[in-house]
């Protein structure tokens, strides 16, 4: 399914206005975020730690 130009255009005007989240509840939501939904991926991708060779 494909968006009109002026839909598109809206959409990216729209972009320019987010600023993410602004109390400090909302930006502990926000990192929390890629916990829950890591948790319906098929594979893992975690961070190497120190030790790791």
């Amino acid at each position: 399914m494909t968006i009109s130009k002026k839909q598109l255009k809206a959409n990216r005007e729209n972009a320019k206005k987010s600023t993410g989240p602004k109390t400090s509840q909302g930006i502990d939501a926000s990192t929390k975020h890629n916990q829950v939904h890591g948790l319906y991926t098929d594979k893992f991708v975690g961070r190497r730690s120190k030790n790791h060779r």
